[in-house]
């Protein structure tokens, strides 16, 4: 019985070395072997995540849905999600419409930003799904979003729950 069995130690040293090379840059070992997925409403139920959501009608209508990251005691951390949505002809909202920004694209039109002290520039991004108006007044919208927008590839938001925005003066 051979207990133990001579090697190259040049070619065993080699091997273990590719292999670890080959280990660290794998995504498993970063653990993403996944884009990472947020869920931007749930956001504001952790520390130092604030929301605002606001409005503007005239002929369109333009929403605004924005997560803001701010740790006060931190310097250059803060960040800002931010999901605008142009429906183009104010008079195809109504209480219980679905607009589907796929089917409905000539209609809908949304735009995603994800800014910080690190990155101002637009990524790209795709963003599908629905979205709903539970009810409306002139001066108030309750949206129920269903919607997901995919980051260059990497990551992925979550937009799913119900958002009262309100109205506000043009700029």
């Amino acid at each position: 019985m051979i207990l133990f069995q001579p090697v190259d130690s040049f070619k065993t040293l080699k091997t273990a070395f590719t292999l670890s090379i080959l280990f660290i840059d794998s995504p498993t070992f970063f653990g993403q072997s996944q884009p990472d997925t947020t869920d931007i409403l749930g956001l504001v139920k952790r520390d130092n995540y604030k929301e605002l959501n606001k409005f503007q009608r005239d002929s369109s209508v333009t929403i605004w849905q924005e997560v803001f990251f701010n740790d006060p005691y931190k310097i250059d951390e803060e960040y800002e999600h931010t999901l605008v949505i142009n429906i183009s002809d104010e008079k195809s909202i109504s209480k219980g419409k679905t607009f589907d920004l796929t089917d409905d694209s000539s209609l809908v039109k949304c735009r995603y930003q994800r800014i910080s002290p690190w990155n101002w520039s637009e990524r790209s991004t795709s963003i599908m799904g629905k979205l709903t108006i539970v009810s409306m007044t002139k001066q108030r919208l309750e949206l129920a979003f269903d919607l997901m927008v995919i980051e260059n590839k990497k990551g992925i938001y979550i937009y799913k729950g119900n958002r009262i925005v309100r109205k506000t003066k043009p700029v």
